[in-house]
């Protein structure tokens, strides 16, 4: 889906495609040597400045932003729809120097994850009939949605009432996608930043959405349309890629609610 997807209180889902790129040592110089994490990271966005987010670091270890004893290392980020092919086309094939060391880069598209035979095989379920005979929560029917700052939802404390207008929004827009039987948020606070002051922690929270389907039809429409997604709000420069998945660990099931109460 390339179209842009109004999401709630402003925020835009901007499509982004997710691309792949593998790092190999050349001459005979182990890139752990001589490459960081940092380094990489800094000459993707020096190469291609605001088309660059989110960067995934993959070695054997990586340590304080150090990558340690790895010969080949893999980098993800997402980019720009209409930059996807230029990027791919800038680094498949390249030797370039980073951090002063001749590198040889192979890049490619990766597919939109999580991909539908993921949560097939998870749950055994592949039509609405199998579906509806695995019970709610224990079935493919959550689609779970993170990463989102917690005032670009208008919300500035995470006291939420049941029926506040943020949950009325949100219910309304999964709604586009089939019938919703729950959706519940929870708020999270990066560990690094608990020390902060109570005003100055609105800034750094995070939303995790997970939004229950009654129809299994519902949630792949929800999921297919949302995944490789950028939220971008008016007024604000940075941008977050909006995390996708499905619940596995059936938290909106009858055992783990009475668990829960």
């Amino acid at each position: 889906m390339t179209e842009t997807i109004p999401f709630v209180n402003g925020i835009r889902l901007v499509p982004v495609t997710h691309v792949s790129i593998v790092l190999r040592e050349m001459y005979g110089v182990s890139l752990s040597q001589s490459v960081s994490a940092w380094d990489i990271t800094e000459f993707l966005r020096g190469a291609f400045s605001d088309s660059v987010f989110d960067v995934l670091i993959q070695a054997e270890s990586v340590q304080r932003m150090r990558i340690m004893d790895s010969e080949e290392i893999t980098v993800s980020f997402f980019t720009t729809l209409d930059s996807a092919e230029s990027v791919v086309r800038s680094l498949d094939g390249r030797q370039t120097g980073i951090s002063s060391r001749n590198v040889m880069v192979s890049a490619s598209i990766l597919p939109p994850l999580p991909a539908q035979d993921e949560w097939e095989a998870a749950f055994h379920c592949h039509s609405e009939e199998e579906f509806s005979s695995l019970l709610p929560g224990c079935r493919p029917d959550t689609v779970v949605l993170s990463d989102i700052p917690i005032r670009w939802l208008g919300l500035k404390t995470p006291q939420l009432e049941k029926g506040s207008s943020s949950l009325r929004n949100l219910n309304a827009f999964f709604s586009h996608y089939g019938t919703v039987e729950s959706v519940l948020l929870l708020f999270l606070i990066p560990r690094e930043i608990q020390l902060l002051s109570s005003s100055e922690i609105d800034s750094f929270l995070y939303v995790t959405v997970g939004v229950r389907f009654a129809s299994y039809a519902g949630f792949c429409a929800c999921m297919t349309a949302l995944r490789n997604r950028l939220m971008q709000k008016d007024g604000v420069k940075k941008a977050f890629v909006l995390r996708v998945a499905f619940d596995r660990s059936a938290f909106f099931s009858e055992e783990k609610k009475k668990q829960r109460a």
